[in-house]
């Protein structure tokens, strides 16, 4: 279980999922569900005050990876 960012893209693993990992230039869906982050429909959450920074993270890199 955790979280791992490369200069590529985002891999994590969730309690009771599977591993789950996207390329930045593949977000095309990334909004906040109650506490949790949704990446395109995959479930993603650390803690409240992370799931926020790596929510703005996350738009700002499909803003510059994906036009």
């Amino acid at each position: 279980e955790g979280y791992a960012m490369t200069n590529k893209g985002i891999y994590w693993k969730a309690i009771f999922n599977k591993p789950q990992h996207y390329y930045f230039d593949e977000l095309v869906d990334v909004r906040r569900v109650e506490d949790w982050i949704n990446i395109n429909g995959s479930y993603f959450h650390t803690n409240e005050k992370m799931n926020y920074k790596i929510l703005r993270l996350l738009k700002k890199l499909r803003s510059v990876y994906v036009n």
